[in-house]
């Protein structure tokens, strides 16, 4: 991908004042010039739309919606995304912070890939590492796209796409719980997805996140996971290119006997063991047990 590539930002934010300034900095003063930053406000109810008109009154390049009633995050994005002119896509948190050569790098590193996705560094609310957190920020899957119905390692606002992708991918299906895993699958499906390993993101962990502190509480994370990943797996398996999957099908039914908590068919471990190996066998039979025993 060339220089010359214009890059659009989507960006979701609702009752995001107090980070939200830093975050519009570290994208409008990238090393790689942004076409356009897309931000669609979800009703938000603090200063939030009086921060983004000051921005916008200053950058051309911002272009403001706001959504007439409360659409949660993933139709958010989905609509700043349909307005998204640029050759290539990133998006953006409201509460995180950009390394400043972020989309320079991850448009070098694009290739002939659909999708990229970076490393991250978790920060608390100063923007200071933290030494612990609950996150593997290594890769978890190996791009593959079965791994993609079990797993997810791309974070949305490491990610930059082509707009062939958005091309494939929009509407996002209704019960769809995460744009960035949705985004993902579909990618991996066509073999076109890329990691690089570098923190690009200053990724900040607070009370108020839309997923890092609500996946925090969860009493059982692996339940959480699963009963999200197989609720998302229903509704991807009736598009078209995932039309009589039979892997799809069978994580549905891995990620069901967790929800559920129950062991699965035997299929389902087969499955699972041709795959990804003895050890995710051994380790998807310790989940179904533990979810079966808290209940």
């Amino acid at each position: 991908m060339t220089s010359v590539a214009k890059v659009s930002v989507a960006l979701a934010s609702y009752n995001g004042e107090k980070y939200l300034r830093e975050q519009l900095d570290s994208i409008l003063t990238q090393s790689y010039p942004i076409y356009e930053l897309i931000i669609v406000d979800d009703c938000s109810c603090d200063s939030t739309s009086q921060i983004l008109h000051h921005y916008a009154a200053q950058y051309p390049q911002i272009h403001l919606e706001f959504n007439p009633h409360n659409l949660g995050v993933v139709k958010t994005f989905e609509r700043a995304l349909q307005l998204c002119r640029g050759d290539l896509i990133a998006l953006a948190d409201q509460d995180d912070y950009w390394i400043n050569d972020k989309i320079a790098k991850l448009v070098d590193a694009l290739g002939d890939n659909l999708l990229i996705h970076s490393d991250i560094l978790v920060v608390n609310e100063a923007l200071q590492p933290l030494q612990e957190d609950q996150f593997t920020h290594k890769r978890l899957t190996r791009g593959l796209y079965v791994d993609y119905l079990l797993f997810n390692d791309v974070t949305g606002c490491t990610l930059l796409m082509k707009r062939e992708l958005l091309d494939l991918a929009l509407p996002i299906p209704n019960g769809v719980y995460m744009h960035d895993h949705y985004l993902a699958l579909i990618a991996a499906f066509y073999k076109r997805i890329s990691y690089l390993d570098a923190p690009l993101v200053k990724y900040r962990q607070h009370s108020t996140n839309v997923v890092g502190a609500k996946a925090t509480n969860q009493k059982n994370h692996h339940q959480f996971h699963a009963e999200h990943c197989m609720q998302s797996l229903i509704v991807i398996q009736h598009l078209p290119i995932f039309k009589h999957n039979v892997d799809i099908a069978c994580a549905i039914e891995y990620h069901r006997s967790i929800v559920e908590r129950k062991l699965a068919k035997y299929n389902i471990y087969i499955w699972c063991y041709r795959h990804f190996g003895v050890v995710q066998v051994i380790r998807f039979i310790r989940q179904c047990i533990k979810v079966m025993i808290a209940s």
